[in-house]
């Protein structure tokens, strides 16, 4: 087989970054998330690239939901494999990945005894992801560092 070139750091980054916006365009819980990064963990070598791939279709199959994650950490993964990358490269993808839906709000809340799943600081970084998958860390990081200066405006009212 032959490989591409590897990935940079930036390129794995960015990754991360559109499959955490992409958890939360699908629903996924906390729980699913943490189980791609265990599904990482459970073979040695390379070839649990291949696992999560393997493993994140399946989950979207049986669960119905991430569905368009499953499909770009299939590509990630696949990705990493056949430039040469390892499990370290993985794990600073779905490492990213799980911070930046942790970041946007993605979280199991429990309501009146029923869970729900949330991303309500994903906003306009969902739509971007619908028009293609071109979302970058820094844009995450802007997007998030405004609602943020949004919310602490409004925590210290108006002035006087």
């Amino acid at each position: 087989m032959q490989q591409n070139k590897p990935l940079s750091l930036m390129d794995e980054l960015n990754i991360g970054a559109q499959i955490g916006v992409a958890f939360c365009k699908d629903g996924s819980s906390s729980r699913q998330v943490e189980n791609i990064l265990i599904a990482l963990e459970s073979v040695e070598g390379r070839e649990s690239l291949l696992i999560v791939a393997a493993f994140a279709h399946r989950q979207a199959q049986r669960t119905k939901t991430l569905g368009f994650s499953a499909k770009l950490i299939g590509d990630a993964m696949l990705k990493i494999y056949n430039s040469g990358g390892g499990k370290e490269d993985a794990r600073i993808v779905l490492g990213v990945a799980k911070w930046v839906f942790e970041a946007l709000g993605g979280k199991d809340e429990s309501k009146g005894g029923k869970n729900t799943k949330t991303c309500e600081k994903a906003g306009k970084l969902l739509e971007q992801l619908q028009k293609g998958p071109g979302i970058t860390l820094e844009e995450v990081i802007r997007h998030l560092s405004s609602l943020n200066s949004q919310q602490q405006t409004q925590l210290r009212g108006p002035s006087s």
